[in-house]
């Protein structure tokens, strides 16, 4: 797990559980679609999902991912990292 610092000035997308298909979580060719189409358009640094682990409304458990190739992604620092591992019972 990586702990990043990311001043409030930086722009982030969001795509909230609403905004998915019934059947995203079985859907993975529409969102690596959706993904790459955020990534090519380069129109923020950050993007938060939900979880495919937690697909909660509302949950904290959120995955942002960072887009390198947008000039802003230079003010994204790591300032931590903690180990991790998913608990095995989940596969």
């Amino acid at each position: 797990m990586v702990r990043y610092e990311v001043s409030d000035s930086v722009a982030v997308e969001d795509i909230r559980l609403t905004d998915l298909p019934a059947d995203w979580r079985r859907n993975e060719a529409w969102s690596q679609q959706r993904g790459d189409a955020w990534q090519e358009r380069r129109s923020t640094p950050l993007l938060r999902v939900p979880s495919a682990i937690v697909p909660v409304l509302g949950s904290q458990d959120l995955n942002v991912l960072i887009n390198h190739s947008h000039p802003a992604a230079a003010d994204i620092r790591i300032v931590g990292q903690e180990p991790f591992s998913l608990d095995q019972r989940l596969f």
